[in-house]
């Protein structure tokens, strides 16, 4: 019990959370940290549910880039939600209580949809991958973040 009340009173003070939270990126930061940016069309989508998570997965055919370039035909954009959850049978573990960030993601996407995308290259994988989806009507507020970065 003195651990619980410790961790509660520094996070309380430190500012620190120890709730579940999901952290948004702002599409500013995602604009502002890509090496690739550009429209691509939605190929396919295909979704992973579990228990204490969505995982969704979209393949992007880019169609024109607006910064950068890419060589691929196609690049992955893939996010998670996660759920903090109790264990509601004996045999079932408690989905953990996690700390993460969410990529900006264009609301209604679906195959043959057009997005702007965001990209860079992960060196650790060795491969690029998309960073955000942003709806097309945001596509003159993107240029501007890019005029913005390039000044």
């Amino acid at each position: 019990m003195k651990h619980i009340i410790v961790a509660l009173a520094v996070s309380f003070i430190a500012g620190i959370s120890l709730a579940h939270d999901a952290m948004p990126v702002p599409v500013d930061d995602a604009v502002n940290n890509a090496q690739i940016v550009g429209i691509a069309r939605i190929a396919a989508i295909s979704v992973n549910e579990t228990r204490c998570s969505i995982s969704t997965k979209i393949h992007l055919s880019p169609e024109k880039f607006l910064m950068g370039s890419l060589e691929k035909k196609e690049i992955i954009f893939s996010y998670t939600y996660y759920f903090w959850k109790e264990a509601f049978w004996p045999w079932q573990e408690d989905c953990p209580s996690v700390h993460y960030t969410v990529p900006p993601v264009a609301e209604g996407m679906e195959k043959g949809s057009r997005v702007i995308f965001t990209a860079r290259y992960f060196p650790d994988w060795k491969d690029h991958f998309a960073t955000a989806t942003i709806k097309m009507d945001q596509l003159e507020r993107v240029k501007k973040l890019m005029g913005d970065k390039n000044k």
